[in-house]
């Protein structure tokens, strides 16, 4: 889609390291690998079983610059010292979002751990509760102040996507380069 596409016109080079919290069918790592062939990407997810459905599946595969730790997502970036040019944040428990992954401290974390020009995008599902994704855009803007917001055509999910600084994200030259990339049918 659109807004999946979206993220790769955003970098001005390829970018070196890419985490991913939570897997899921492994479709945003496998778009990261085909348009970035020397990106190093790290995923964390919790579900040890999540890599093996991804990849028996979804055709997820790994190599060696991808690298998957099963573990809390929050456990994680509290203890991790790398820079990421992307964080994507997609991390569900059955009809809900971790509450440790939708807090202050969680996002400034998250922020802590871009490069200067990072860029973060979180995925939130419409599971019913409008007042949560209100909250949960609040939150993330306590944080980031340049937020960009896509809501799927049916409202199912709110895709978030903001830089760790002011010029990290100019969406309207990232709009433009998508439409370009989808009329040439590289997307």
């Amino acid at each position: 889609s659109k807004h999946t596409a979206i993220i790769i016109t955003m970098f001005e080079k390829s970018p070196e390291n890419v985490l991913f919290l939570g897997l899921g069918a492994g479709i945003m790592p496998m778009f990261i690998r085909m348009h970035f062939a020397e990106t190093h990407i790290d995923i964390v997810e919790i579900d040890k079983e999540i890599p093996e459905i991804a990849e028996k599946y979804f055709c997820f595969k790994r190599d060696e610059d991808i690298n998957i730790k099963i573990m809390d997502a929050r456990d994680f970036i509290n203890k991790c010292q790398e820079k990421y040019d992307a964080i994507f944040i997609d991390a569900y428990v059955s009809d809900r979002i971790p509450f440790q992954l939708c807090t202050d401290e969680f996002y400034k974390k998250i922020h802590s751990l871009l490069t200067d020009n990072g860029i973060m995008t979180a995925n939130i599902a419409n599971l019913g509760k409008q007042e949560f994704i209100k909250s949960e855009l609040k939150t993330i803007m306590n944080t980031f102040n340049n937020m960009n917001v896509f809501v799927v055509k049916n409202k199912s999910n709110y895709i978030v996507f903001s830089g760790r600084n002011k010029s990290s994200i100019n969406i309207t030259i990232a709009r433009q380069k998508a439409e370009e990339l989808e009329s040439k049918n590289i997307l």
